[in-house]
């Protein structure tokens, strides 16, 4: 079984980009922008981290998404789309463009990320220039549009009461969290180790994982299985083949074990 390609404007910024702001409550969340070059469409957020919580950040990220997909739908361009909200009322989950806002230039994708939350770092496959990390510093977060909205995307269900098997996951020698399935129902997911500087960079990596394998057909622990002993992905980690799968009662067990970076005994 195969997802159909999604449709929508692409995410790939290759040059300068035009953005107005988004506003919720009165406060500026992040951007809605758009590839300044027409024959290259490309649109999404790039939201600021401290605005919002993680749970906030996605549900407005994917709010705009499928609002984006439905203007390339419509066959309107990727300024075109920004233009027809501005002005529009606020949504209490996805803000909106103010009526007065002007519409801004930045010289990337990456310049607006690195002013939106200055000091974090997007992944190298960022197109356009990359700002390197402060000295020592190395807590790369959710901001890009590219990786920062697929919920909309068929998936397991991300939250259960039911136990879970959990596998860790490894960034060479570090715990950057765990992924999960339930012993009964169809969830799945991954739980980042909070004290691990990579892991919303992971996260969003095991989301996607985890669609594709949901639409190749896998059981929710066929999918927790699908990668141990596969090599090391720079983004996602390892699951190595020596580790042995445990149990927790619930999500909540293992959100705790997340929240401490522990390390269980995992090998017999």
């Amino acid at each position: 079984m195969s997802r159909a390609p999604r449709r929508g404007y692409g995410t790939k910024f290759d040059g300068p980009v035009r953005f107005y702001p988004l506003v919720l409550g009165g406060a500026t969340v992040g951007y809605l922008c758009a590839a300044a070059d027409e024959a290259r469409p490309a649109a999404g957020t790039i939201l600021i981290l401290s605005a919002l919580d993680m749970p906030a950040r996605i549900d407005l990220a994917v709010l705009w998404e499928r609002r984006l997909a439905d203007a390339a739908t419509a066959g309107l361009r990727p300024l075109e789309a920004l233009e027809q909200w501005r002005g529009a009322p606020e949504d209490s989950v996805g803000g909106a463009i103010p009526p007065g806002a002007q519409l801004r230039d930045a010289a990337s994708a990456a310049v607006l990320v690195e002013w939106a939350n200055p000091g974090e770092v997007p992944p190298s496959d960022l197109a356009g220039p990359v700002p390197q990390p402060p000295p020592g510093r190395n807590d790369w977060r959710l901001s890009h549009p590219e990786i920062e909205a697929r919920e909309r995307c068929k998936s397991y269900p991300r939250e259960t009461p039911e136990q879970v098997r959990y596998l860790p996951v490894r960034m060479d020698h570090d715990l950057i969290g765990y992924v999960w399935a339930s012993v009964t129902d169809d969830a799945a997911g991954f739980m980042q180790n909070q004290r691990s500087g990579k892991t919303n960079w992971a996260e969003v990596w095991w989301l996607e994982e985890f669609v594709k394998l949901h639409g190749a057909g896998l059981s929710p622990l066929e999918a927790l299985r699908a990668r141990s002993g596969a090599p090391q992905h720079p983004t996602g980690g390892r699951i190595d083949p020596m580790d042995w799968e445990r149990t927790a009662n619930d999500l909540n067990y293992l959100f705790r074990l997340a929240q401490k970076g522990r390390l269980p005994p995992w090998r017999y």
